[in-house]
């Protein structure tokens, strides 16, 4: 079999992709693709002459062997991608839950429920850490860890609007 691959090196590059956030029981739906090691939410790159929405849906579909209830898209993020340094990563992101329950597929390695106080950057995407924790009201305990080179572990911030929606 092949071996997993080191990030691939892609300087001023932006990635745009559409991105599904799915939440239950205080877990985080997310998926490694083949021959990589950092867990990310599903999802894809648009095709030229879809919608935001129907690319999503497609490549839950393709990815996850599922479809998706109604979808909510909650925002556009920039970050790093997971596995292309020197990239950016553009993600619209709309949450929503599956239909049925995920078979990873396609280019899909893994499919887990990720608890969301448990997640460390070292293992998830950057998207994850950097934009889906707090959009649900959670906060890192360890603060610059990036600078320290010590793990984040993160814990719901008081009364966050935001849980209320699972």
């Amino acid at each position: 079999g092949a071996g997993l691959r080191g990030p691939q090196y892609t300087p001023g590059v932006q990635i745009h992709v559409v991105a599904l956030l799915c939440v239950r029981n205080g877990h985080i739906l997310v998926c490694r693709k083949k021959g990589t090691t950092k867990w990310m939410q599903p999802g894809g790159k648009p095709l030229p002459e879809e919608s935001l929405e129907n690319a999503l849906r497609r490549e839950l579909h393709e990815e996850l062997g599922t479809a998706a209830g109604p979808l909510t898209w909650i925002g556009t993020f920039r970050c790093a991608p997971a596995n292309e340094v020197g990239a950016e990563l553009l993600a619209d992101v709309f949450f929503g839950d599956l239909e049925g329950n995920p078979i990873a597929q396609a280019e899909i390695e893994e499919v887990a429920w990720a608890p969301i106080d448990a997640l460390t950057s070292r293992d998830y995407a950057p998207l994850i850490m950097e934009h889906m924790l707090p959009y649900l009201g959670y906060q890192p305990r360890v603060a610059n860890c990036s600078l320290t080179g010590r793990v984040e572990q993160w814990m719901p911030t008081i009364a966050s609007p935001k849980l209320r929606l699972i």
